[in-house]
């Protein structure tokens, strides 16, 4: 999830990981990610100590490290989960 601490995209990674439909790669600008007390004892805490979350500092309009982040996807052997899919949330245009 590119610019995954913004406001909306917060909601959606929260959404993502408590459905368990993927593993989310949350990337953005800082260094580090920097949690609220919530977040940090609530679902995205508990994702980023179990490793169904990552953050990832990223600048977008750095193309080295776009491609580097998406290469370390692929080797990972990132693929879609078709039964997950399959749930009524995936189907929703979100």
């Amino acid at each position: 999830m590119v610019c995954g601490r913004g406001f909306a995209a917060r909601h959606l990674v929260e959404m993502l990981i408590r459905y368990e439909i993927y593993h989310v790669r949350i990337a953005d600008l800082g260094p580090t990610i920097k949690l609220e007390p919530s977040e940090d004892k609530g679902t995205l805490g508990n994702a980023l100590q179990s490793g169904h979350a990552v953050y990832v500092s990223m600048d977008l309009l750095n193309k080295s490290q776009v491609l580097k982040a998406v290469s370390s996807l692929r080797n990972e052997g990132a693929t879609v989960d078709s039964f997950k899919n399959q749930s009524p949330l995936s189907q929703q245009n979100i």
